[in-house]
């Protein structure tokens, strides 16, 4: 777990190191997630947070979270890596699903998808080469 602190809020990450390799896919395996509490201290300057938050790939979420004297409690249902968000600010998690919501949009406008378009995946190929060589 580790925290990375700014003058209005902090990021914490916690990863889970409950996995094992996967020889054959070439892939690590993790567990469903699990009920997880998580205690991270943070520095004295922080001593108001508004919300604190999970970001992950499919947005933002809601988390239960308590702060006493320089140390956050969160708790959740986590497996691989959690990301919080931890603000002074009350419209911070208004502001980074807007930014968030935005960057998708540009990246759906690309049309660019490589997991299911094969010509895509081609390109990513070729600049792997290209990086190779």
């Amino acid at each position: 777990m580790d925290v990375i602190a700014g003058t209005h809020g902090a990021v914490l990450f916690a990863i889970d190191l409950d996995y094992e390799p996967d020889g054959k896919e070439r892939v690590f395996k993790f567990g469903t997630p699990r009920e997880s509490n998580f205690r991270l201290r943070i520095p004295a300057y922080l001593d108001s947070i508004d919300e604190v938050f999970r970001v992950d790939a499919d947005g933002l979420r809601d988390v239960e979270a308590t702060l006493n004297e320089g140390t956050i409690t969160i708790r959740d249902q986590a497996s691989r890596v959690a990301i919080y968000v931890a603000s002074e600010k009350p419209a911070e998690r208004a502001r980074i699903a807007a930014r968030r919501q935005a960057l998708m949009t540009d990246e759906n406008a690309l049309d660019f998808d490589p997991a299911h378009q094969e010509a895509d995946l081609q390109v990513l190929r070729q600049l792997q080469e290209l990086s190779t060589n």
